[in-house]
């Protein structure tokens, strides 16, 4: 080439001088596009710089996103493709394709760096794979193999995939938001096998040592054995249960403040038919047909099996509850009682029944009750068979 460039210096103008000169010109173009081509791209960095000079000539006018300037792509989706695709190749089409399944594999798709997201060099290798955009998004890096790579999704075998999907289901479903990298694949796979509400179950289940192990190594499939057991009997009973309102009730997730939010999981099981409803009214109702206006927590624990006596706390008796869900449940149940016996409102369930079998009460007759305390006894109610422990202040 310096060569060339002396016999340059040695012309002397002609004619044809130009003409040679460009010729040469092109050809020393030529001879370091060449170079260019020759020397493989070293780093991501370099990688997206190609990707750029790229965009600047005529093929940019036909990319739907700039590389460049306002607005442009993220320099790690972009770096994504080095040792997958040319920078020619993945500026003209395949960048656009991955970031299509960037959006679906990525959790927070607008923030790159999210540690929510997966790195989007994993996420091109699965993409590159043929890897369904949502086991990416729940499996991230426990899809690749030792080495790095990811095997191509129609090479593996059928039951492999279908184990990968299983666990995929798993480590999407509510229960295990945050918390799916605790478990490994087994684990997940022992988990996806079972309904929604029965693996929130199952995970209401896990004792906190097992949490605490989760960070150091995984949770495998023997270690939930235990986990399984203790919840059996939900699980029996969801799958006995014909009516749909034990899963539906197990369904509702607690809204951090005692309350009780019908989610999109819930409101795929509510019956099509209560469109002119509230959807926390029509769960409710659909929950507890027998006492339909009780609030959603009181229809809840109807819905999984307590009796109205049991969620009165046994202050009243089996009658009582009865008539107390039928009001709506909205009073406590002592402040119910003595209006039901037509008292006025009293400390404890005791002196309530004690003064409605008096037939007095404290603003009515307060000497006969100053009395009955004043001689130490304990009187008895009437009809009641046994004596009452009570107290009565002014």
């Amino acid at each position: 080439m310096h060569a060339q460039h002396q016999q340059l210096d040695e012309f002397e103008p002609h004619e044809g001088h130009w003409t040679v000169q460009a010729a040469l010109a092109c050809t020393i173009g030529i001879e370091r596009a060449a170079e260019r081509r020759a020397r493989p791209i070293r780093s991501a960095a370099e990688y997206v710089g190609v990707c750029r000079r790229l965009a600047r000539g005529p093929l940019g006018d036909s990319l739907p996103h700039p590389l460049e300037g306002a607005g442009r792509i993220d320099g790690r989706l972009v770096a994504a493709g080095w040792n997958l695709r040319k920078p020619t190749r993945w500026v003209e089409a395949d960048l656009w394709r991955f970031l299509g399944y960037w959006q679906r594999a990525a959790d927070r798709p607008e923030t790159v760096g999210s540690c929510y997201n997966a790195e989007p060099a994993v996420v091109a290798r699965c993409w590159a794979a043929g890897m369904p955009a949502h086991a990416c998004r729940a499996l991230g890096t426990r899809l690749t193999n030792r080495v790095g790579r990811v095997p191509r999704w129609r090479a593996l075998p059928e039951r492999r995939r279908r184990m990968l999907l299983i666990a995929a289901r798993a480590a999407l479903r509510a229960s295990l938001v945050g918390r799916a990298q605790a478990f490994d694949l087994g684990a997940l796979r022992l988990l996806g096998e079972l309904c929604p509400e029965g693996q929130a179950t199952v995970v209401a289940a896990v004792p906190e040592k097992t949490w605490q192990r989760g960070i150091r190594e995984p949770v495998r499939a023997r270690d939930l054995v235990e986990c399984v057991a203790a919840a059996r009997p939900v699980l029996d009973a969801l799958a006995r249960d014909t009516s749909g309102r034990m899963r539906l009730a197990l369904a509702l997730r607690p809204d951090g403040t005692g309350g009780l939010v019908v989610g999109r999981r819930a409101r795929l099981l509510l019956p099509p038919d209560g469109a002119c409803y509230d959807v926390t009214e029509w769960t409710a109702r659909v929950l507890s047909p027998e006492y339909p206006w009780v609030p959603l927590d009181v229809a809840r624990r109807l819905a999984l099996g307590e009796s109205p006596a049991q969620i009165a706390g046994g202050s009243l008796t089996d009658d009582e509850a009865a008539a107390w869900c039928v009001g709506g449940a909205e009073i406590a149940p002592l402040a119910w009682l003595c209006r039901w016996l037509g008292v006025s409102q009293t400390q404890t369930v005791t002196t309530a029944r004690w003064l409605a079998a008096l037939g007095k009460t404290p603003e009515g007759d307060i000497a006969l009750v100053r009395r009955a305390l004043g001689d130490g006894e304990k009187p008895e109610v009437p009809g009641a068979g046994h004596f009452f422990d009570f107290s009565l202040e002014d």
